[in-house]
């Protein structure tokens, strides 16, 4: 049996920046309403979509939770 490609093998998805954007559209936010949530930038989310930049905890806590409010677990590795 192969190992799964989503969580490889660990039962826990792993989040990317495509992830973030992915999930975002999903919700039906844009960038900025998205960012206005998360008390950040709107550039900071398109880097961090872009996998430009490595959020911060408070921003990765920050994304975690507005997704978390609309439905979406999050679990960011790295």
């Amino acid at each position: 049996m192969s190992e799964c490609r989503v969580c490889g093998g660990t039962g826990k998805i792993t989040t990317t920046g495509s992830m973030v954007m992915q999930e975002r559209l999903l919700i039906g936010m844009s960038r900025e309403a998205f960012a206005l949530e998360c008390g950040v930038t709107s550039q900071t989310i398109f880097l961090v979509e872009k996998d430009r930049v490595s959020p911060r905890t408070s921003t990765r806590n920050a994304i975690s939770e507005v997704f978390k409010k609309n439905g979406v677990e999050f679990v960011w590795h790295g």
